[in-house]
């Protein structure tokens, strides 16, 4: 399939994908773990993978995203710069991969000769604006979200897998079946990974109808067997969706209470415009947006029409040009998850454009050429050289690149980033809370941090994490204001931390309630180490230390 001069080329370009990947994030390998990363450095602290293989995968859903924390854990313990490398190298294969699936769909025989022809830069520019495009750091730089980008990964590797099994050449027969298999599993893996993974096969569809197969019977014919499956995973999916909905509505998934299906439809048109405009012009990203629902007509109706309009485009796609049709419309399907009626009680986090940036790269790139190859030509009588359109791609890929370099300094350090959250989205009371412990934490400004913690309530007065803030730092100057705080939270959320805040207010005033509420705690979540050698210091101080030994002795 590949010439010798194609092969060195490939390899180069592999080379540039690598070597950028490397240089954007080579900035991140020291950012703390931050947001949804604490509550996995808690977990780091008391979960290992034992040597008995059935605890393995033994966290749902999620599992497979779970597993390489846990498995890296137990390699390193939390080292940050291996998590992050982990998340640099996922990112970087991801990268690897999306070229690998448009440069052997460049290469198919029903392709121009000039497309067959730019093969590889076309799929290398693809892929090199998609690795390096600043949007791409939340999900790569902030450790939790490497649910995202492995998803992405497996999702990339099926349709890489999946393009090379129907290539049509002289070799293709040979292995073709094994390539279908690795599809396959890399669904599954995507789907263990992050449930967006479930839209694969509808994707795999569609690229066969637009790039491979003649028609939509000739495709059934020939591959029902390989789509047939399909079925039963969406049957399982929305079993296991049913079944697994308490810890769903938990986490603010599929909580109807907290957000109407409609409310939540109602709102999206507004978030996918934002998506689309930092993919086009990626200034004000922002880790936590804390976006509130549409509630005017402005809102609604305008990035409404929007929408709209973009999906017309796609239905008139289908039919004049398919090659667009697939990608815009591959967008559109696997943002439907995160992005349609299915509510989230978060509205709107750029990690979510992860993997529907890859479509969006790939046909930014091939109207850029055709208007780079045509327009110069009808307005100006003149062709530009194939040179031009590989230094303007050069210089686009070095700007993404430098940009999400310095975006990843804002992840230097919990204070730059809340601080530039809080910049943003001035009234995120989940930011001002949050900014405040970083202030205490890392600068020691409890005045300002309290603060903080009184306007998040002003904003938000059920915010958990501000109540229980404010009930550590005001225990030192205000006793019974820590205790309200400290109780308000326990009311608002019966959590092992919050037992165990509470119990360090009381301590001095009532240490038999103090011991009861560290007890509850450690009852509540056995693996929070924080409530136990809290108890324990306070067994040591009442005289009983024999009991606090053998309670540290438990761990």
């Amino acid at each position: 399939m590949f010439r010798s001069r194609d092969t060195q080329r490939i390899a180069l370009a592999c080379g540039i994908i690598v070597a950028a990947g490397i240089a954007a994030y080579s900035n991140t390998l020291h950012a703390p773990f931050v947001f949804d990363g604490l509550t996995l450095q808690r977990r780091f602290a008391a979960t290992t993978l034992s040597a008995d293989p059935s605890t393995w995968f033994g966290v749902y859903p999620r599992t497979i995203g779970f597993f390489t924390f846990d498995l890296q854990n137990t390699l390193h313990g939390p080292w940050l710069p291996g998590f992050h490398a982990v998340n640099i190298a996922i990112h970087i294969i991801a990268a690897l991969l999306l070229f690998a699936a448009v440069l052997v769909t460049c290469l198919g025989p029903r392709r121009p000769a000039d497309v067959r022809r730019d093969a590889v830069w076309i799929a290398l520019v693809a892929a090199l604006f998609f690795e390096l495009h600043p949007l791409q750091t939340q999900a790569v730089t902030y450790v939790y979200q490497r649910f995202e980008s492995l998803m992405g990964m497996w999702f990339l590797a099926a349709v890489a897998a999946f393009a090379w099994a129907v290539r049509d050449d002289a070799a293709a027969t040979r292995g073709r079946r094994g390539w279908f298999v690795a599809a396959w599993a890399a669904i599954l893996l995507s789907v263990g990974t992050k449930e967006v993974g479930a839209v694969a096969p509808v994707v795999l569809l569609w690229y066969d109808r637009v790039f491979v197969a003649s028609s939509w019977r000739e495709l059934l014919a020939r591959r029902w067997w390989f789509y047939a499956p399909a079925l039963v995973l969406f049957a399982g999916a929305a079993a296991y969706l049913y079944a697994f909905r308490e810890h769903y509505a938990t986490g603010g998934i599929f909580d109807t209470e907290r957000m109407s299906p409609l409310t939540y439809a109602g709102s999206q048109p507004e978030v996918i415009c934002r998506y689309l405009r930092l993919a086009v012009w990626p200034s004000g990203l922002c880790l936590d947006w804390y976006w509130q629902p549409a509630d005017t007509l402005w809102r609604i109706v305008p990035p409404t029409l929007v929408i709209f309009a973009l999906l017309a485009l796609v239905a008139w796609s289908i039919v004049w040009l398919p090659v667009v049709g697939f990608l815009l419309g591959s967008f559109f399907l696997i943002l439907a998850p995160t992005s349609s009626i299915l509510p989230i009680i978060d509205l709107a986090f750029e990690h979510r454009m992860y993997l529907p940036l890859a479509p969006l790269t790939v046909l930014a790139v091939l109207a850029g050429r055709e208007a780079l190859r045509r327009l110069p030509q009808r307005l100006l009588a003149l062709t530009l050289p194939p040179a031009v359109g590989l230094g303007a791609a050069a210089i686009i890929a070095i700007a993404l690149g430098a940009t999400t370099y310095l975006r990843n300094e804002v992840y230097r350090s919990g204070l730059s980033l809340w601080r530039d959250i809080v910049a943003k989205s001035p009234a995120n009371p989940r930011a001002l809370a949050t900014l405040a412990w970083h202030l205490e934490l890392e600068l020691g400004d409890t005045a300002r941090a309290i603060e903080l913690n009184r306007q998040a309530l002003d904003i938000d007065p059920l915010l958990v994490s501000a109540h229980r803030g404010l009930a550590i730092m005001l225990h030192g100057s205000d006793r019974a204001a820590a205790i309200y705080h400290a109780r308000y939270a326990v009311r608002l959320e019966r959590s092992a931390e919050n037992l165990s805040n509470l119990g360090i207010v009381l301590v001095e005033d009532s240490p038999g309630e103090a011991e009861a509420l560290f007890r509850m705690a450690i009852e509540l979540d056995p693996r929070f180490r924080s409530a136990r050698l809290n108890l324990a210091k306070l067994l040591t101080l009442t005289g009983r230390a024999a009991e606090a030994e053998a309670l540290l002795g438990e761990e």
